[in-house]
């Protein structure tokens, strides 16, 4: 449900990501990757609009910090995980709440 209402409008339905819009989640190294930091950087802070070349741009991404506690950004990174990953982790509300406390005493 939080990722049909927040990311799928730009990713996708199945993660296949929008040209010049959003990336592709399928095969992404930052949600390929078992450690949670990025991942949860992303959904809490979002990314300025990033360009690549002349024909590869990507819109900016808004955070979430304000709309997504602790455990809908778990439960968001698991549903990740076993969606457009190998990996079978659960990420839990206390391990979001720790990246975000790093983040926030950068």
């Amino acid at each position: 449900r939080i990722y049909m209402d927040k990311c799928s409008g730009c990713h996708g339905q199945n993660g296949q990501g929008t040209p010049n819009v959003a990336p592709a989640l399928q095969n992404n190294a930052t949600i390929e990757n078992s450690n949670i930091f990025n991942t949860v950087a992303v959904l809490n802070n979002g990314i300025e609009r990033q360009s690549y070349s002349q024909e590869q741009t990507y819109y900016a991404m808004p955070g979430y910090k304000n709309s997504l506690n602790n455990q809908q950004m778990a439960d968001l990174i698991t549903y990740f995980h076993k969606r457009f990953t190998t990996q079978m982790t659960t990420t839990t509300a206390k391990q979001v709440a720790a990246v975000k406390k790093q983040l926030a005493d950068d």
